[in-house]
């Protein structure tokens, strides 16, 4: 009688192990890099490779020749007499290492043409998310490569910048002269990374396939396996494997990328995703896989340990009652609906540095939910749309417009609909595109670069231009507050997956000082977003998209409490899909102590 206990002397006990082959090679060579399929689709390191072991071949042969202690030459008629045959075998060496230069320049002077060919978005503001990444890892490549030539280029800092002392035409100037002058916009490794982590954070959050990131009209199987291996190195197996599947599709044996060309390694690419298939669930794709990498390189015994374990689960699977539930479809690939043949691992399916803040699950979940435009909120038909003067003369001919978001909470956010025309608002963008800086955060007793928050920013002084004081009157106007207590403008740009993660405006009760707490939020939106971009609040349930020349206002603070920050005003910049994102904020600071904040509460309430 068949009985449903199995007992297997193959490797069950071995739990399968994880790709570490790339890992390994890569680490055996500089660190320079990603690997040189994150930079152009080719081997930047075996490029390298080639131009020191072609003069290494030269003068190793050279070294045989002369294997007699050293002597002068010239001293010997003997020693000149042989130099004639080390001249005639030397030739037609130095003639091959000519020719594999020939074929590096070759290749380094396509990608320049490849480079120049590609047309240029006309605004930031309709950049995709391939155009953003892909200009980034073919700069970075063509430098890489130019690099290997003598071009004084560090992948790990980007350019290496002038000293301003030379003069400097762009018309006539050399390579060198060009790098030095635009080190600053150059790119490094550090923005590789940053941007392969975007398209993540965009596939995580808006539940985008992986060809609707990069269309397949555009991207090479290489940056699908890129951005794939990103992944499976954050140990979030489910997003890696629709990336991996592509890239598995367009590579042949020989390693070439079928449709571009580009040097790619089909058994790296079977390797992490043959365990990644196993970690989903579909173990049968898993042997599969697993078989094709054994007859491609048979000498592999991870893959045949792998392989039995994969094997000894689909036995026992076959003898079990029970049927596993398809629960694949996670955050990370909500569209694959695979039967699977064992209960996936989800242990690694979210990536924690999605949220470093460190909320609960249940407001990421909002948050993302929302990002997505997702309504998690019922109507509140009580909500209204009117217009308001405040009874101040200055708004009787042009009244304000008014959106509720939601009446009769805590905090009441408001959506001030046309607050600044268009004018005005390309004004601030013009103002702010040339002063441009990373932005920070407060954290760890320091203002710092930080994941949780990837976008730049400009401030401007009320008296830099006479349109931001333009807008600080008009702000004290529709609010009635005080814009002298008001931090200066800052003016922000988000690029690609450009996101801050949900935070408090206002600041804790230590950092309270002098300058008094963050009383009020005003934003506005300077362009209108592609595709997300959204302002949302988890603990409310409701979100914001961004349109150009709306701002959106709420109290950070309790009413009657000057110190005391309101917790749902926890809010956050949605991560950018299409396009750019610029916004104008202000911070109004309470600085006057508790009875001017109750008679600002108080004011504001009546009026509006």
């Amino acid at each position: 009688t068949h009985t449903h206990t199995y007992t297997y002397t193959r490797t069950l006990h071995t739990r399968p192990q994880a790709h570490t082959r790339s890992r390994e090679i890569e680490d055996t060579h500089t660190k320079t890099s990603l690997t040189s399929t994150d930079i152009t689709g080719v081997h930047c390191t075996t490029t390298m490779a080639l131009r020191v072991t072609g003069l290494v071949a030269v003068l190793a042969i050279v070294a045989t020749l002369t294997t007699q202690a050293r002597a002068d030459v010239f001293s010997s008629s003997a020693n000149v007499h042989q130099l004639f045959e080390t001249e005639r075998q030397l030739a037609p060496l130095v003639k091959a290492f000519v020719a594999k230069q020939r074929l590096l320049l070759d290749e380094l002077d396509k990608l320049a043409d490849q480079a120049a060919a590609v047309p240029q978005p006309a605004k930031d503001t309709h950049l995709t998310p391939f155009e953003g990444y892909a200009v980034i890892r073919r700069t970075l490549g063509l430098l890489k490569r130019a690099a290997t030539f003598g071009l004084e280029f560090d992948p790990d800092i980007g350019g290496v910048p002038s000293d301003g002392a030379e003069d400097f035409n762009e018309e006539n100037a050399t390579l060198e002269e060009f790098v030095r002058h635009r080190a600053s916009l150059l790119p490094s490794n550090s923005d590789l990374e940053g941007a392969t982590d975007a398209i993540l954070r965009l596939q995580r959050t808006y539940r985008k396939p992986a060809t609707y990131l990069f269309p397949p009209s555009q991207a090479t199987q290489a940056d699908y396996y890129n951005i794939g291996r990103h992944a499976y190195r954050q140990g979030d197996f489910l997003a890696s494997l629709p990336w991996l599947r592509l890239a598995a599709q367009g590579t042949s044996s020989s390693g070439v990328d079928a449709a571009s060309h580009d040097s790619i390694d089909r058994i790296s690419v079977l390797d992490h995703l043959a365990f990644v298939e196993y970690k989903a669930g579909h173990v049968r794709r898993a042997v599969n896989i697993s078989k094709e990498l054994l007859s491609l390189d048979s000498t592999a015994p991870r893959v045949q340990t792998n392989l039995q374990y994969y094997e000894g689960l689909l036995d026992m699977q076959a003898g079990s009652s029970d049927v596993p539930v398809n629960t694949s479809a996670s955050n990370s690939l909500p569209d694959d609906s695979e039967p699977v043949d064992v209960e996936p691992d989800t242990t690694d399916f979210n990536y924690s540095e999605d949220n470093l803040l460190q909320h609960t699950a249940e407001e990421m979940t909002s948050y993302r939910a929302l990002c997505r435009g997702e309504r998690l909120r019922a109507t509140d038909h009580s909500a209204k749309c009117y217009y308001t003067t405040r009874n101040n003369p200055a708004l009787f001919i042009k009244p304000q417009a008014i959106e509720e978001i939601l009446p009769n909470t805590d905090p009441d956010v408001k959506l001030f609909r046309n607050f600044a025309t268009a004018a005005e608002v390309d004004g601030l963008v013009k103002l702010g595109r040339g002063s441009l800086e990373r932005a920070v955060a407060f954290t760890d007793d320091k203002f710092t670069e930080t994941k949780f928050r990837i976008s730049t920013v400009a401030w401007m002084k009320d008296n830099a231009d006479g349109l931001v004081a333009s807008i600080n009157d008009r702000i004290e106007l529709v609010t009635g507050l005080d814009m002298d207590s008001a931090e200066q403008l800052q003016v922000s740009n988000y690029g690609i997956g450009g996101h801050y993660e949900p935070h408090f405006d206002y600041f804790g009760a230590d950092r309270a000082g002098e300058s008094g707490n963050r009383l009020a939020t005003f934003m506005i939106y300077l362009n209108d977003v592609g595709e997300g971009g959204r302002t949302a609040y988890p603990r409310l349930g409701v979100s914001v998209p961004a349109n150009k020349g709306d701002a959106v206002f709420w109290y950070n603070l309790k009413p009657g409490s000057p110190n005391v920050g309101n917790p749902d005003t926890l809010h956050a910049g949605c991560p950018v899909v299409h396009g750019s994102k610029w916004g104008g904020v202000f911070m109004l600071f309470l600085v006057r102590g508790y009875l001017w904040f109750c008679i600002v509460a108080v004011f504001f309430l009546f009026f509006f």
